[in-house]
């Protein structure tokens, strides 16, 4: 009981300690002068920059924390409040970098220069996605192919009073806005920008030269310099931010290693390996990109043992082959790694099912059942299945609603090729293909030759907007979801774009696999020769 009662005694004391000493420590009146330019990762001012500045340690985006940044990126914060401050700071085209630090009873000015690192907009050569508020759903982006003219031009159909227009490099990458001549730039809730434009007529085109993008090709990772400071808030930002200091240095300790190893390899093999890093890093947040970014690839070897530790850094270029190369290059990573890699590489194909065909999934899946070394290992893969054939061997009636509220129905087209192209409005590799299937149609009409394009989950706004912008002359249907899930059923359709070649006879001639990129084109002048 004595014991007990020393230590309750012991902890009211220390409680009360605390207390006096907290209280002490608040009364002793804050007042910091937060002062200093806010630049690009080119040491430039950017088109638009912000700062936010709260007492929480939350970064909090709205226009109550909102602190005014000049033309030039200068900026100055009052803060006589004691309290954990968080400081955030943000442009066009940028990452957002803050920091949080404790302000108590601080006096003085500190000037700081704080450099953003520059936001991956721009990662693969021919291919951008814009996000817009043109569309009903403005978190869905649309894929635009680079033009001949080396810009990407995206096009709105519709009249708005604002708006507003992001870039992603890929899906899932965060969006950005860009500078963009006669644009102004509105902060949005995610500590970026948009670029926006008043009063948009139908028609109205953004042609982005995507030299215009920040592409830093050096360190890229934000950089607070402190010019002056005699409040004691430079050892304090250092003590709370040193790890994450530490952390960025090292990365680009890393990637310079990596260049260097890419650019003057001591073996073959050194090349292989810093190749794939260098990829890796091309598409990593505040990392520079790569300038040779065709000659990475091309180094990129399916013996890598990067395989075997990133595989899902890596898979994407599976994407920048010839569909014929890319077979082989995946049966030779299947060859040449262990169990784990090879049956982490299947559930990766199951995934990105469209880059193969079923037959070459099946192929590598029966050679992972058989496999020795996968068998002794006891690795659990059943969640991997074969793969269904993606066209049937016959042709499925059904009946649906055209949209000039005709019935339509397959057979209806007995005796002429026609194709059944599965598509959707808010699926971007479907927008890509449809300049293919238009020039298709266009040369082939005349010969018989129809289409019947069925939309899934496409509302009738997004479907006449995509129209204004590729007429797309044939037939169409937009599916309810009923029709949908019928149809899905019949033709085994698991993902889109879908197409089957009908032939006079009702047979399926041909599938995407073939069909796909101007393949319809190539079958149908050797059906028409």
């Amino acid at each position: 009981m004595r014991n007990l009662m020393h230590k309750r005694v012991l902890s009211f004391l220390f409680v009360l300690l605390f207390a006096v000493s907290l209280n002490t420590f608040a009364q002793d009146k804050t007042d910091l002068t937060l002062k200093g330019k806010v630049l690009g990762f080119n040491g430039k001012p950017m088109a638009a920059a912000a700062v936010y500045a709260d007492d929480r340690v939350s970064p909090f985006f709205s226009n109550e924390t909102l602190v005014k940044v000049g033309a030039d990126g200068s900026f100055e914060i009052k803060i006589t409040k004691s309290g954990i401050w968080s400081i955030n700071f943000t442009g066009v085209g940028h990452s957002f970098y803050g920091f949080v630090v404790p302000v108590y009873g601080l006096k003085g000015t500190a000037e700081i220069e704080v450099k953003l690192a520059a936001q991956k907009s721009w990662v693969t050569p021919n291919k951008l996605l814009f996000k817009s508020n043109a569309g009903t759903e403005f978190y869905t982006p649309e894929t635009v192919e680079i033009s001949p003219n080396g810009k990407f031009s995206f096009t709105v159909n519709k009249a708005l009073d604002t708006l507003l227009v992001q870039v992603v490099p890929k899906a899932f990458f965060p969006a950005t806005g860009f500078e963009y001549p006669g644009a102004s730039y509105l902060p949005d809730s995610m500590g970026g920008f948009h670029t926006a434009f008043f009063k948009v007529k139908p028609g109205f085109k953004v042609e982005l030269d995507p030299k215009t993008l920040p592409r830093p090709y050096e360190a890229n990772y934000p950089v607070v310099k402190f010019i002056a400071d005699n409040s004691g808030l430079s050892d304090i930002y250092t003590l709370s931010d040193i790890t994450n200091i530490n952390y960025r240095k090292a990365n680009a300790a890393s990637f310079d290693e990596s260049l260097k190893a890419f650019k003057n390899p001591s073996n073959p093999g050194l090349k292989d390996i810093a190749a794939a890093r260098l990829f890796e890093w091309h598409s990593t947040p505040e990392q520079p990109y790569i300038q040779d970014f065709n000659g990475t690839i091309a180094a990129i070897s399916p013996k890598n043992p990067a395989w075997a530790t990133n595989m899902y850094g890596l898979r994407d270029i599976f994407e920048f082959m010839e569909p014929a190369k890319r077979s082989a290059y995946i049966d030779e990573i299947f060859s040449a790694h262990g169990p784990d890699t090879k049956v982490m590489l299947m559930y990766n194909l199951q995934e990105l099912s469209y880059l193969i065909t079923p037959e070459q999934f099946n192929a590598l899946y029966e050679k992972l059942t058989k496999d020795a070394d996968v068998i002794a290992s006891g690795i659990d893969y059943s969640g991997l299945k074969p793969a269904g054939p993606k066209a049937p061997d016959q042709l499925h009636e059904f009946t649906v609603k055209l949209i000039d509220g005709k019935d339509f129905s397959p057979s209806q087209l007995k005796g002429k090729y026609f194709l059944i192209d599965f598509w959707g409005t808010w699926c971007a590799p479907c927008i890509e293909e449809i300049p293919y299937i238009e020039k298709a149609y266009e040369k082939f009409k005349g010969n018989g030759f129809e289409i019947i394009s069925l939309a899934f989950s496409s509302p009738e706004e997004d479907f006449k907007a995509r129209r204004k912008i590729n007429p797309m002359p044939w037939l169409h249907a937009l599916l309810s979801d009923t029709d949908g899930e019928t149809i899905a059923n019949l033709y085994n359709v698991e993902y889109i774009p879908k197409m089957l070649l009908v032939s006079p006879k009702g047979e399926i001639i041909g599938n995407e696999e073939t069909l796909r990129d101007g393949g319809l084109m190539k079958k149908l002048e050797d059906i028409y020769k």
